[in-house]
């Protein structure tokens, strides 16, 4: 609803990335997640959402670049998942 009201809202098109992740639909995750960097690119979250997307579709260079930058911008979560990574 919130995206129908403003395709901008960034926290929307998170959560609805959160969502799709959970539901299996790894596709529209990436979609959301790339949606809500075009908006806020400095989004640590999005970043390591769009790193676990990735990675489930086994793209680990482009999780592990997702992931790094999250943990530049100071999400210190992104470690263990870099870890996870090898």
């Amino acid at each position: 609803m919130a995206l129908r009201i403003d395709p901008d809202h960034a926290n929307a098109h998170l959560n609805l990335g959160r969502a799709y992740g959970q539901q299996g639909r790894i596709d529209d995750a990436i979609r959301e997640c790339q949606a809500e960097l075009r908006i806020k690119p400095d989004n640590a979250d999005a970043h390591l959402n769009l790193g676990w997307a990735y990675e489930q579709q086994g793209h680990l260079v482009e999780a592990r670049r997702e992931a790094h930058r999250a943990l530049e911008l100071g999400l210190t979560a992104a470690r263990e998942f870099l870890a996870s990574l090898g």
